[in-house]
């Protein structure tokens, strides 16, 4: 590998695979790779907020409504913070962060205001291998937290990669223009008819399967159930399935 001063040869290959796998990226790196899009489950997942300010608030509700167990550490916290420790959404711990405090976390977000702390932070979390975000810092960052649009289980997540926070919200809010309030209703009539299909096509091909979906997402539902007529999208639905089940006992 030329441009390290050595190469795979000069140290032997497994000692080369492990040094290139294990080496920290660069500032610089962070800057300039492109980032994965990636939804994450973090039900009962033990996450850590660096901070109880405005800021540090708003990620927990985020990770709240995610069902994520949130632990928070500041000396001092705003009293929305206060509250939600009151209430038992966020264990809450009124002093300065402990190193410690990353141990077993599935992600951190330090968001301090400080950047010493939050460099901190950061490198602790380096250190295990434990995700971190740093609040307007985002060469620093190992994930960004998008702007999102939400219609039930539909998310369209719009990131920046950091570069403007504005334009992603200026973005979510045009884009939510474009997708209608009963776009959550709709998708579950669509999990519904696809979960019938699956059992009346188990013995079909993959490209059988999609094909037929998509003939129910031709229907004419989402239409049906934008301008207000649940049973009339009920209807085309069914229809739809139907029509498939009664191909396969002609057929």
């Amino acid at each position: 590998m030329r441009g390290l001063g050595w190469t795979a040869k000069d140290i032997g290959v497994d000692t080369f695979v492990r040094t290139v796998h294990t080496r920290a990226p660069s500032v610089r790196e962070r800057r300039l790779s492109k980032l994965f899009p990636l939804f994450l489950s973090l039900a009962n997942a033990p996450v850590l907020v660096v901070g109880a300010g405005k800021i540090a608030k708003h990620k927990a509700q985020s990770l709240l409504r995610c069902d994520a167990l949130v632990t928070m550490v500041a000396p001092d916290a705003c009293e929305e913070v206060r509250a939600m420790a009151l209430a038992g959404k966020v264990v809450f711990y009124a002093r300065a962060f402990r190193e410690q405090d990353v141990d077993g976390k599935r992600l951190v977000i330090a968001a301090t205001g400080d950047a010493t702390i939050n460099e901190t932070v950061m490198r602790r979390c380096r250190a295990l291998g434990v995700w971190v975000n740093v609040v307007d810092d985002p060469s620093r960052c190992d994930f960004h937290i998008p702007a999102v649009v939400e219609r039930g289980k539909v998310q369209v997540a719009i990131s920046t990669g950091g570069a403007s926070p504005a334009l992603s919200r200026m973005l979510k809010e045009q884009l939510g223009g474009h997708l209608e309030p009963s776009l959550g209703a709709y998708v579950e009539l669509v999990e519904q008819a696809r979960g019938r299909i699956k059992q009346l096509m188990s013995d079909r091909g993959y490209e059988e399967r999609r094909m037929a979906n998509e003939a129910v997402l031709a229907a004419g539902a989402r239409e049906r159930l934008a301008a207000g007529d649940e049973q009339g999208a009920r209807r085309l639905i069914d229809e739809v399935v139907e029509e498939i089940r009664v191909q396969k006992v002609e057929g």
